[in-house]
């Protein structure tokens, strides 16, 4: 049977090396409408989506509904969502090096322009460095926009194993035999 995430609309699902994540335009307490982006993790050992990592808050008529999340082969998890503060219409990119745990600040990587296409819109690619594409729907069309790596400041890579290589060791050569003999 179904069960409930959240109140909430535009959900977004993604799977990969990090696990699989749930983005969703959340009613916050005590909210009539949807008014925070949340992020939630799947729980192999509760097998649900566990409490929301809260991306963005704000009155209902700041965010747009309809963002998108990704992630790479390598867990490197990205999310986008647009953000209208004051008629400055972008489409804010938040990225996580460490499995979802957390995410960086906001970076804008688009200028959205009127007539953004809510619902299903938003798609998004992002590959181990960081970089990717976005695309979405606006009055201009179909959008494209070119994430360019993350700053490194918001990427957290795992840290790589190190790995102590063995010494060779010299050959030798072995001391002559010194013991008696016996000929058959």
């Amino acid at each position: 049977a179904p069960a409930t995430a959240a109140k909430g609309e535009a959900p977004r699902l993604t799977g990969g090396a990090a696990g699989v994540f749930l983005l969703s335009d959340d009613y916050g307490a005590g909210s009539s409408e949807a008014d925070q982006v949340d992020v939630r993790k799947y729980s192999t050992t509760g097998f649900d989506f566990g409490a929301p990592l809260t991306l963005s808050t704000g009155p209902a008529y700041d965010l747009q509904t309809g963002g998108a999340i990704g992630e790479s082969p390598s867990g490197l998890v990205a999310v986008a969502w647009p953000q209208d503060s004051g008629g400055n219409k972008t489409m804010e990119l938040y990225a996580s090096g460490d499995g979802g745990a957390s995410f960086g600040a906001p970076v804008d990587v688009a200028t959205i322009g009127p007539e953004y296409g809510s619902g299903n819109n938003a798609q998004i690619t992002v590959n181990d460095a960081g970089g990717g594409w976005l695309t979405y729907l606006d009055e201009g069309g179909l959008e494209v926009a070119d994430l360019s790596p993350v700053p490194a400041a918001q990427v957290t890579p795992a840290p790589t194993p190190a790995v102590t290589p063995k010494p060779t060791p010299k050959p030798t050569t072995p001391a002559p035999y010194s013991g008696a003999t016996k000929t058959i």
